[in-house]
Order: C-alpha cells, then structure tokens, then sequence
C-alpha cells in the first residue's frame, strides 16, 4: 500500500543524507525500516549496560572483602 505524504524538505533532506540516498522515496522508506532495529538495538543495549553495572557492583563488593582480608593478613 502506498500513500502520500507531506513532508518538510529538512525531513527529505535529512532522510537521504542520514541513509546515504539521493532518491527521497527510497530514503525515507528505509529510514522508517530501520526504525524498528534501532528501538531493539537500544533495548539491547540498555540491558547490557545494566548488566555491566551489576557486573560492577559485584566486583566492588569483592574488592572490599580483598581488602579486608589483606588488611587481616598485615596485621598477622
């Protein structure tokens, strides 16, 4: 199904410069494909860091332990 659209010329301009398109149509169309891959790369992406920051906390905690465990051993 096709429409038609009104766009601004900055979105036109914007749509074939950011997908690498002189044709308009093309470049809007593809545009609103990859859409849909970005929004899940992102939400992959907001996971992975949450995981790092998991990660992170985890370590930190065992840091801390070290730390006292040395500190346990200097003192023998």
């Amino acid at each position: 199904m096709r429409i038609q659209l009104s766009l601004s010329d900055r979105a036109v301009r914007d749509a074939k410069a950011y997908m690498a398109n002189p044709d308009p149509e093309q470049a809007i169309e593809s545009l609103i494909d990859s859409y849909g891959a970005l929004v899940s790369d992102l939400r992959k992406l907001r996971s992975r860091v949450r995981q790092f920051d998991d990660e992170s906390a985890e370590l930190d905690g065992l840091v801390s332990k070290l730390r006292v465990v040395a500190a346990l051993i200097e003192d023998l």
